[in-house]
């Protein structure tokens, strides 16, 4: 039977409002025109909902969209308690919304429930009266629905009385402000019928009048009362607690505090004597004025923020029924002699002892979390832990061994990782029976494992970085459960045979094992594999003859092998997705034959990364064009002239790398989905498409840094600010985008009315401006890589690969509010080349909740300011001059 302690709510309550007297699904359901927030302003607030706890509801994007409502909405409508409905540029545009809006009505006339209009970036008037962009989409309404007027004019009415109501207005206002007040408005009405009975529980209503008359209490009494059976579905119906996958239990802030005064009332004057310390001020008072009573059965402290906390422990040694202990960030200068035995709960990160008190019998113990401690032996010899689940150790670098886990049967999850002192593990850990988790990365001094392992029960398990490891043991019996085995950086040469029996195992990672000659030839027969990696593997220079369950295989990696031909077999594999083959340095007649004969079998490859193979100079063969799901394609670091026109083929790819390219000269036509090219350092490049296709997707990026021939053959300032201007016509007035290019050039288009030399520029408003008809902004900068005031460079000549990063923001009193996100571009520099100091272009186009921010609030005075941050060493980032605008459809055309 379970118990809850609550506090009753007066006799005197009044439960005659209709949303108080039904149970709800959710306390709010968002309606919201997707286009215009949901990825900015109705995420946010989604996200401050579910942190205070209100479960809401939100259509997702999956969901399928047609001409009428979903079932699932309008039953999600019904079964939420209050409605807050965001009143934005577009909403009215969207008839689903519109008839998710007459729903919502229906219910608060019929059910009671509670509306809250919020007026985002419009004017309530426009909402109420249909002016500006809503008499824009009810013209078209008109036009679209002329036989069914009725309709129209509902919708007419319903968003009327809507705008009617109180609500909130967007207008001046900061948005984190204007969310911390909705969601303070949304508990305060949730908070007022959180006592209500559901309607659920028959008959109760009169033993609650009876139990209140029983309790006669005053207005600010507070009584504990177990309730059995009925305490936890109810609070889990009004939301005061959630489940969270398995082993999760949420709780409401207002049931925390609800407990915290209920804890604070059995001692208010000395916490010592309370059953719960989570406060830490409390627990400062008791670890220091050695208050410890047996009423304290959980502590609970975080001392990270102060520093040098050194307390003692004796009052631990009157805690004797404590069950949880959680602490952290504190020093023992007098050691620890008692840890109570009741204790279920052991968590104390950076436990500064040497080992647990001797006298320590962790019988009951069911979790023990102890990462960054000092230990170095949890206990010896054999201890009955039967209710053990779940250790963690990670990063506690004294630890020289582990000890014996044949009577913690029921142990399900061990991390020892980065315990780099480990020299030992016990070989009852590998006997295990419902161990799932195994992860030991990073353990450098672990040399040798058990001869063979035994644990039918593990799904994950992690040797990643134990260097000294050389042999991998063998595996008895089934261990179809294991899904991945990460070998990473180990110093294994081969794996055995009996790796067959893993026959459920999906990822094998063998990164970086410079040892590893071969695989098992069994490998592929028994196995399943999804992923397969092998980068890094120096000495790895064939596959076994057949790689077999061909259906499987999704992703390969086998960058910097000795792999030079590919296995005929690869032909068979129907579902590769990912192919990673970088620094393959095949002899040059050999990468393109290799490969042609597979391209038409990878109808399922989405990303193909070829970088660095040394390449000659010839064209990438045609019937690359064939490969229809490819979505990445990465040809960086290689030495050909061209690349084919069947490229253009490629519908459905979105990024094309083709950095250090150096011997490239031209582009050729791309397909209409690229979205981003990587072409930076292609110094040989003298021809790009002209125009290059205004892509279909909003996002545009371009990198054509240090490629200066190109200066030689086309005005590129004109050209990008063509390109940016050709894209802003094709996207809808209402979609956020981003397009950025970054060329050589030194001179910013004039069509960016404001201009300044140096890092900042105005954002004064042009004088006749329609804010309707503003498509985004526009900002363009010039500048150069320039050795640092304080480098040596230039004694040396080496090549380098590194990155730097571009952004600005607007200055303002309390510094500088990015007004779009920073780009980040890499780079490969010499040393003393005539690359260093080169003139370059920054040119930005955008739409986002950030510079809407800037429609309806006057800007002028302010300014836009240029910042930067590099990865070389020895150079930095100047702006000469920057440039900025406002971009209006009217503009497009100029």
């Amino acid at each position: 039977m379970a118990s809850m302690g609550i506090q009753i709510a007066s006799a005197s309550a009044s439960f005659s409002s209709p949303s108080s007297t039904r149970q709800w699904k959710y306390d709010v359901f968002l309606s919201f025109r997707g286009e215009d927030t949901r990825t900015s302003f109705t995420d946010h607030l989604y996200a401050a909902l579910n942190q205070k706890g209100i479960v809401a509801f939100r259509d997702d994007r999956s969901l399928q969209r047609g001409k009428e409502i979903a079932p699932e909405l309008l039953k999600a409508i019904e079964d939420s308690r209050l409605s807050i409905v965001v009143l934005s540029r577009n909403y009215a545009s969207s008839t689903w919304c519109l008839d998710e809006l007459v729903k919502i009505l229906d219910c608060m006339n019929t059910k009671g429930q509670i509306i809250f209009p919020i007026f985002y970036n419009v004017d309530p008037s426009d909402v109420r009266k249909q002016k500006g962009y809503f008499e824009k989409a009810f013209a078209k309404h008109d036009e679209d629905f002329g036989q069914n007027a009725e309709k129209v004019n509902k919708w007419r009415t319903t968003l009327t009385k809507v705008a009617n109501l109180s609500g909130w207005d967007s207008h001046n206002r900061h948005e984190t402000e204007l969310i911390q007040d909705i969601v303070e408005a949304i508990l305060a009405r949730l908070n007022h019928a959180v006592s209500a009975p559901s309607e659920k529980l028959i008959g109760i209503d009169d033993h609650l009048e009876k139990m209140n008359s029983c309790l006669a209490m005053r207005f600010d009494d507070v009584r504990i009362v177990g309730i059995h059976a009925i305490g936890i579905r109810v609070l889990i119906d009004k939301s005061l607690l959630t489940i969270i996958g398995k082993n999760t239990l949420w709780m409401h802030d207002l049931l925390q505090e609800m407990g915290q005064k209920i804890v604070w009332k059995e001692s208010p004057d000395e916490p010592g004597k309370r059953s719960r310390l989570s406060f830490d001020k409390d627990v400062y008072h008791v670890l220091t004025e050695n208050s410890g009573t047996e009423a304290v059965e959980m502590m609970s402290a975080n001392f990270l923020g102060r520093k040098n906390i050194n307390l003692s422990a004796k009052a631990l040694s009157n805690m004797r029924k404590l069950r949880l202990l959680k602490i952290e960030n504190v020093q023992l200068s007098q050691g620890l002699e008692f840890l109570s035995n009741e204790i279920r709960l052991l968590e104390w990160h950076g436990y500064p002892l040497k080992s647990l008190p001797s006298c320590f019998k962790p019988e009951k113990l069911v979790e023990l979390r102890m990462p960054c401690s000092c230990i170095k032996q949890l206990w010896s010899g054999i201890i009955t832990l039967d209710g053990l689940k779940y250790i963690n150790l990670r990063n506690s670098q004294a630890l020289r061994r582990t000890p014996d886990f044949t009577r913690a049967p029921h142990l399900e999850k061990l991390v020892l990782e980065g315990c780099t002192s480990l020299i030992e593990v016990h070989p009852s850990i590998f006997l295990l029976k419902w161990l799932m988790i195994l992860n030991m990365k990073d353990c450098i001094g672990l040399q040798t494992l058990p001869i063979s392992i035994e644990m039918p029960s593990l799904q994950v398990l992690i040797l990643s970085g134990c260097f000294k490891l050389k042999k991998f043991p063998e595996i008895k019996g089934n261990m179809e459960h294991l899904l991945e085995l990460h070998l990473e950086g180990t110093a294994i040469v081969e794996l055995p045979l009996s790796i067959e029996h893993l026959s459920g195992l999906v990822l094998l990672n063998l990164r970086n094992c410079k040892r590893l000659i071969s695989l098992p030839s069994n490998i592929f027969h028994y196995i399943s594999l999804k992923t397969l990696i092998l980068s890094g593997c120096s000495k790895f220079d064939k596959f076994p003859g057949k790689l077999g369950n061909e259906e499987c295989l999704e992703e390969l990696d086998i960058s910097g092998t000795a792999v030079r031909q590919l296995p005929s077999s690869i032909v068979l594999l129907k579902n590769l997705r990912r192919l990673t083959w970088q620094g393959c340095e095949v002899q040059p007649s050999e990468p393109w034959s290799s490969l042609l004969n597979y391209f038409s079998s990878w109808q399922s490859l989405t990303s193909l990364n070829l970088s660095n193979c040394n390449f000659p100079v010839v064209v990438v063969p045609s019937d690359i064009g064939c490969l229809s799901s490819l979505k990445v394609l990465d040809l960086s670091f290689n030495k050909f002239a061209s690349l084919p026109a069947s490229i253009s083929q490629l519908s459905s790819l979105t990024v094309l790398r083709l950095v250090d390219c150096k011997w490239l000269q031209s582009l050729p036509e791309l397909p209409a989905n690229v979205k981003r090219v990587f072409a930076g350092g292609c110094i040989a490049l003298e021809n790009i498409p002209n125009p290059l296709k205004p892509c279909t997707p909003r996002d545009l990026q371009l990198n054509l840094f240090n490629c200066h021939r190109l200066v030689d053959h086309h005005n590129l300032s004109r050209w990008a600010c063509k390109l940016l201007k050709t894209h802003l016509k094709g996207l809808s007035s209402e979609a956020s985008f981003r397009f950025e290019v970054c060329i050589p050039g030194s001179e910013i288009p004039e069509w960016f009315k404001n201009q300044n030399m140096g890092s900042s520029v105005s954002l004064d408003l042009p004088p006749h401006r329609n804010n309707d008809n503003l498509m985004g902004i526009a900002i363009c900068a010039n500048f150069i890589l320039r050795p640092s005031a304080s480098s040596n460079y230039g004694y040396k000549k080496k090549t380098r690969l590194g990155y730097f990063i571009l952004g600005c923001g607007i200055k303002n009193d309390q510094g500088k509010d990015a007004l779009i996100d920073p780009s980040l571009y890499s780079a490969t520099l010499e040393e003393n080349s005539a690359q260093i100091g080169l003139d370059h272009l920054w040119l930005v186009g955008a739409r986002s909740s950030k510079t809407a921010s800037l429609d309806g609030h006057d800007p002028n005075g302010r300014s836009l300011s240029f910042w930067a941050l590099t990865a070389f060493s020895n150079l930095e980032v100047e702006y000469r001059k920057c440039g900025f605008r406002y971009a209006y459809s009217q503009d497009l055309e100029e």
